[in-house]
């Protein structure tokens, strides 16, 4: 075993081991300050904090005036401090009136308590501190201009985090991963907000993106698990404003612990780290950033070394269990080789039983038979590959599958079906519904018929390749909805399990997989279909299926029409094709989820896909445990529109709500209530501007926190460009500090001094 690790077991070898992690961690870590130092002196830095000192913070009622005028602005100032940097302002630009206090000086008394929390810092040298003070006595109209007001020396940018590419050490996400479900939380991949990943104790839940490289999603992961090691409740012994009360420092401790964790894996987080730690410690008021680092080594090498021990990777501990682990080994290939024997004979006898049938097998849907044995067709070699076949061709071959697929719909248990749901809509245009017949090849006999080989069957995915190398067909015993692209081509299917089919067997839907002429998270079914009827005036309606989708469409008389992604969660893609079609600001939209927890889920990633773009949504009011095909049925189309339009709430609303509802054990303190309002704050900040001041004010009545709380958690977000923009001076100071990013990397959240228990970017 020369060579090999071997588990320390004694004492001695287990305390020098320890010391030996130790030592390493602790190099990690200096080298981690040495590096945020070296990045806050360099040159870019340095021009940075310059620029960003000449900006103002501004009060919410500003921030939302500056929005409300120019709402794509992201850097704001004033004339004067534009000349400062080397810009002027563009001859005719209209300038975006904010208030700006007026301040007098007024006496004071001698007496009076200096605490008094209305009086004004020391006036200038040589005033009276104790007879004269600065007060604010009104306001007065102010002008500032936007960077795209503007001309001349480019404006300096924040060095940004450089998210990771490659692959990820291998199992290093499932130890992660575990260890997060050790401590009470799930793990699930999805849209952050903007963000790489996202801690979200009301629900105990961990999300990273799905859109990013093994190697940033695991390295966030770690970063996410660090929080909840070190920030939430489940490191600060049930108490969540137990942990580190300044933002800056809770983000500087998650991402070192993820720079350790990742490095002794073998994983150089540097490029992304560097940055992202140097810009959360230079948000720490009265503190050097590489000294936040320093100062926080003792929590983050403690986190750091209970990861490790929860992801180390067990060697062999002695002699006996390497002899075991050989004895399984020789098992394991000598049952391989039975298998392979078994194959072979297997493949042996079919070749003998088709080489007798010299006659072609009879057409019985898909059921060869010869002399009244069953058959199977002869295997056949693909002559081009899928990545030869043309786009006309799978047009061609989807075109003629919906056209088998709707000969035989009279006989099949299709249309009962779909009438005794009242969706006989489906049956006729736009939607035409078809039925793949319960047999094992008999679209695939019919397209080879047509004179398309298998290389254009395979690569339109409606035929798959079963264990003996033959093809067969996709869909079986189901009803077939098409999915069309937006000139209306059929480019896949949704195939719709029987009624009866055992669920435990039989995935109740199945989609067309990924073709070079469809992506699932680029269609949304029934888009096609109404566009005739969007362009009439009809609400576009997001639901969870295809049939909730035509049940809409066909049970309101035209006044909305129903969308579904299918397959997938609700993507931008989506939302990008839907904006294509109709002008959502001026048609409205309304989401129609099922009224359960992924029901909840789903309008949530709904709402924070649809709010940067300024769309208010509504959310559908249907009874619990509906979905708007069930309301149709039981309760016939005047019920559904109802439950559609006439009763519908604010998307926000219901959103804010329940997740309101669901921090209700930890509201009955104020600590509670205040990390509730710093949960939603990222949220509501995201939504249209007209929307954001009712939002605070409904939060605060549900809080029971007064709105000036609950602006203040909310204006640090609000100077976030949607989606946030590269790193830039801007709308406040707080603002310039929290943009990050270049390309796909989103922004980080901003670095406002709080508790740890909200919503974080990275």
């Amino acid at each position: 075993m020369s060579g090999r690790y071997r588990r320390p077991t004694t004492p001695e070898e287990k305390a020098r081991a320890d010391e030996a992690r130790t030592a390493k961690l602790e190099a990690l870590h200096t080298r981690l300050a040495e590096q945020v130092a070296a990045l806050r002196t360099g040159e870019d830095w340095t021009r940075w904090l310059a620029t960003a000192a000449r900006f103002h913070d501004y009060s919410f009622g500003n921030t939302i005036l500056i929005l409300a005028q120019c709402p794509e602005a992201t850097a704001v100032a004033g004339y004067e401090a534009w000349k400062a940097l080397g810009r002027q302002v563009d001859k005719g630009e209209k300038g975006i009136a904010i208030l700006a206090p007026v301040v007098r000086r007024a006496a004071v008394d001698p007496g009076a308590d200096e605490s008094r929390p209305d009086q004004s810092e020391a006036d200038a040298p040589g005033q009276n501190a104790s007879t004269s003070a600065r007060r604010v006595t009104g306001f007065r109209a102010a002008y500032v201009w936007d960077v795209g007001q503007t001309s001349g020396a480019p404006v300096p940018q924040e060095p940004a985090p450089q998210l990771l590419r490659g692959q990820a050490p291998d199992g290093l996400w499932k130890e992660l991963a575990g260890a997060v479900t050790a401590a009470g939380y799930t793990v699930e991949r999805g849209p952050c907000g903007g963000a790489n990943g996202v801690t979200i104790p009301a629900t105990r839940t961990v999300r990273v993106r799905d859109d990013v490289d093994d190697a940033q999603a695991v390295k966030t992961l770690a970063h996410e698990l660090g929080h909840v090691l070190l920030h939430t409740d489940a490191g600060t012994d049930g108490d969540p404003v137990a942990a580190v009360p300044c933002r800056g420092v809770v983000e500087v401790e998650a991402e070192s612990v993820a720079y350790l964790v990742s490095a002794v894996h073998g994983l150089d987080s540097g490029a992304y780290t560097f940055p992202y730690v140097a810009h959360w410690a230079e948000g720490v008021a009265g503190r050097v950033a590489e000294d936040v680092v320093r100062t926080t080594g003792e929590r983050v090498l403690g986190a750091a070394r209970k990861i490790l021990a929860a992801t180390a990777q067990p060697e062999p501990e002695s002699a006996e269990q390497l002899e075991e682990l050989a004895e399984r080994t020789a098992t394991a290939q000598t049952a391989t080789a039975a298998l392979r024997a078994r194959a072979k004979d297997t493949q042996r006898r079919e070749s003998a039983i088709n080489a007798r049938d010299q006659r072609p097998p009879s057409r019985t849907r898909g059921r060869a038979t010869t002399g009244g044995v069953r058959s199977t067709p002869p295997r056949r070699e693909p002559t081009r590959s899928s990545d030869e076949v043309t786009r006309a061709e799978l047009l061609e071959v989807h075109r003629l599958a919906q056209a088998f697929h709707r000969e035989d719909l009279a006989t099949a248990w299709v249309p009962d079906y779909l009438t005794g749901r009242s969706l006989s809509a489906a049956l006729d245009d736009p939607w035409s519904a078809g039925y793949a017949p319960a047999t094992w090849h008999a679209l695939t006999d019919r397209l080879r018929e047509s004179g398309l080989d298998d290389a254009v069957l395979l690569a339109s995915g409606l035929a798959a390749v079963n264990r003996n190398g033959r093809l067969i067909d996709r869909f079986r015993d189901r009803l077939m909805l098409p999915m069309r692209d937006p000139a209306g081509a059929v480019v896949g299917f949704i195939g719709r399990a029987h009624p009866d089919a055992d669920p435990e067997r039989v995935p109740r839907y199945v989609n067309s997989p990924q073709t070079p002429i469809y992506r699932k998270s680029d269609l949304l079914y029934g888009l096609a279909e109404a566009r005739p009827a969007l362009a009439r005036g009809a609400r576009p309606t997001i639901v969870e299926g295809p049939l909730d989708a035509i049940a809409v469409s066909s049970g309101t008389d035209g006044r909305c029409a129903g969308l579904a992604a299918c397959g997938t969660a609700l993507t931008a893609a989506h939302v990008d094709a839907l904006a294509v079609t109709v002008d959502l600001r001026a048609s409205g939209l309304v989401v129609a989820m099922d009224a359960d927890d992924a029901g909840l889920t789903s309008a949530r990633s709904a709402l924070e896909l649809f709010s940067p773009r300024r769309i208010s949504p509504t959310a559908a009011l249907l009874p619990t445990g509906s979905d708007p095909a069930s309301v149709l049925h039981d309760q016939g189309p005047a019920e559904l529109t109802a439950s559609l339009l006439d009763r519908a709430e604010p998307l926000a609303d219901r959103v804010i709500d329940a997740e309101i509802a669901a921090a209700a054990p930890r509201l009955d303190w104020l600590e509670g209530r205040l990390h509730m309002a710093r949960e939603l704050a990222p949220l509501v900040a995201s939504l249209p501007l007209d929307d954001i001041g009712r939002q605070a004010a409904r939060i605060a009545q549900r809080l029971d926190l007064s709105i000036g709380v609950v602006q203040r958690e909310i204006v640090p977000f609000i100077g976030l460009e949607r989606p946030p923009p590269t790193r830039s001076v801007g709308m406040t100071r707080d603002a310039a500090r929290r943009g990050t990013g270049t390309g796909p990397a989103r922004a980080p959240a901003p670095p406002r001094p709080h508790t740890s228990n909200s919503r974080r970017s990275r």
